[in-house]
Parts: structure tokens; C-alpha cells; sequence
């Protein structure tokens, strides 16, 4: 499989990291593509976070208030990222994060295909080197 586009590292320049805006509306885009409702989701999470321990709770109006634009005094907790991406079935939004600093996100198979890949590249250079080592031996060996 080939990527669609090979992220690239963003140029460090003032205000390229500024993912508020970004980030909520990501969110808001993985709730509306999930078959569950903000309040499912925020009871997941709280199950994914918290478990049966009863030390916590993310409700609803929390999720509201992290995804709605107007609210710049909330920010949605990277603590929370794993059991809303998992709650909201949204691994794609991992690989928008990850793509900010140029990086890929792989899932499952996709990995094992990359690190097969990557080995094949290492054997391929090694192949041109022994073919060059040989090459000055004068082909001994």
C-alpha cells in the first residue's frame, strides 16, 4: 500500500503548533461520524478512565464544552485522547495529530507491512555494499 501523501515536518515558525481550533473541530467531526451520541461517548470514556473505581466522571456538558469553539477557556485533556479515540471509534484522528509533526500513524497489519519494508531497504543497501566491497577485492571471495 502506498500513502496517499508522505507527511512532512511542519516548519517551525511562530503559531504552526496553534491545534486548538484544529483539535475541536476534529473532535466535533469524530462524534458526528460515530453511531454514538455525545452522552455514549462521554460514558465511555468515563468507563475507559475511571473503570468501576467511581473516581471520576467525563459527562457530556465536558465534552460540549471541549468541542465547542467558543469555549478557548476549555481545553479537551491529552490524558483523555486514548478512551475518546477508542470511545469514538476514531484512530483516524491519531494520524491527525501525528501528521503535524510529520509523522504516520499505522494500524495493525499496516506496521508489520512498513517494518517489512524498512528490512527490505536495509537488505537492498547491504546487497550494493557487498557488491562494492567485492568489486575492490577484486572479486575474491
Amino acid at each position: 500500500m502506498l500513502f496517499r501523501s508522505v507527511p512532512r515536518e511542519p516548519e517551525p515558525v511562530p503559531g504552526a503548533f496553534d491545534f486548538d481550533l484544529q483539535l475541536r473541530n476534529l473532535l466535533n467531526r469524530a462524534i458526528k461520524e460515530s453511531p454514538k451520541s455525545r452522552a455514549e461517548i462521554a460514558a465511555a470514556m468515563t468507563d475507559l478512565v475511571f473503570g468501576d473505581a467511581g473516581d471520576g466522571e467525563i459527562t457530556k456538558v465536558q465534552l460540549d464544552s471541549w468541542t465547542a469553539p467558543s469555549r478557548g477557556d476549555w481545553r479537551f485533556p491529552l490524558c483523555y485522547l486514548p478512551a475518546f479515540v477508542k470511545a469514538a471509534d476514531a484512530v483516524w484522528l491519531l494520524d491527525k495529530v501525528a501528521a503535524m509533526v510529520g509523522c504516520k500513524v499505522l494500524v495493525g497489519s499496516e506496521a508489520l507491512d512498513a517494518e517489512l519494508g524498512r528490512i527490505q531497504r536495509k537488505m537492498a543497501e547491504l546487497k550494493r555494499r557487498e557488491r562494492a566491497v567485492k568489486k575492490v577485492m577484486g572479486g575474491r571471495r
